[in-house]
């Protein structure tokens, strides 16, 4: 019994003073409260946390139904994005699939996107629209992609 206590307190004291994966995500760093100051800061505060879950550069939700709506996170000028990716909303909307799209736009952080997934709201009756998800072009990929090479951006879906 006692060698069974000391191996997991071994075990324990070996896991504390290594970072895995499990204790970084217990242990991270809490932020500080952020101000919001509007719906538009809800909304970037939201798809920032999204992004940073996929893993994504910069997020935007372009809807034309119920009402017209644009709003982002990292997206340089929100109100381009519409008229940037006109033919691939309409098609993504139309067909109901995702579509990835290279071309570039500009990212509020100073980067460019290279590629694009768009895939459209389908989840929601009556509301027409859909989710812009982008990665940036190279030059400084997120620590969160540092595994993937800077020219290639990680789309979860690869």
């Amino acid at each position: 019994m006692k060698s069974f206590r000391a191996a997991a307190e071994r075990i324990v004291r070996q896991e504390s003073s290594s970072p895995t994966d499990v204790l970084r995500l217990l242990g991270s760093a809490v932020l500080p409260a952020r101000a919001i100051a509007g719906e538009r800061d809800e909304w970037d505060m939201r798809l920032g946390a999204l992004a940073a879950l996929g893993e994504y550069d910069a997020l935007a939700v372009l809807s034309s139904k119920p009402a017209a709506l644009v709003r982002s996170h990292n997206v340089s000028d929100p109100r381009a994005l519409r008229s940037a990716f006109v033919e691939v909303v309409d098609d993504v909307t139309r067909r109901g699939a995702a579509a990835q799209v290279r071309g570039q736009t500009a990212l509020a952080d100073g980067r460019e996107s290279g590629e694009a997934m768009v895939a459209p709201l389908t989840a929601v009756q009556g509301v027409e629209g859909v989710l812009v998800a982008l990665a940036s072009a190279g030059g400084s990929p997120r620590p969160t992609r540092s595994p993937h090479p800077a020219s290639e951006p990680s789309w979860p879906w690869r």
